[in-house]
């Protein structure tokens, strides 16, 4: 079956296609940022401290692709 039949029968394909996409995507950036600003910054990855230290030590312009990535999960 062509793409092309299988998007025209099957609606809801496209769009589920683009969100998965959209999640990898979103996915990939934000831990190409992520990660080498804990290394960066030395942030602490203990369950307890990570989030404080990264709030405090990581700046803000890392922190969007993953608040992005949260409101594409809500």
């Amino acid at each position: 079956m062509p793409a092309s039949t299988l998007l025209t029968t099957q609606p809801l394909l496209g769009p589920v296609v683009g969100l998965v996409s959209w999640h990898f995507v979103m996915e990939a950036w934000m831990y190409a940022l992520r990660i080498p600003a804990m290394s960066k910054y030395k942030v602490d990855v203990s369950p307890d401290k990570i989030k404080d230290d990264m709030a405090n030590k990581v700046p803000a312009s890392v922190h969007w692709p993953a608040e992005n990535y949260n409101h594409l999960m809500e």
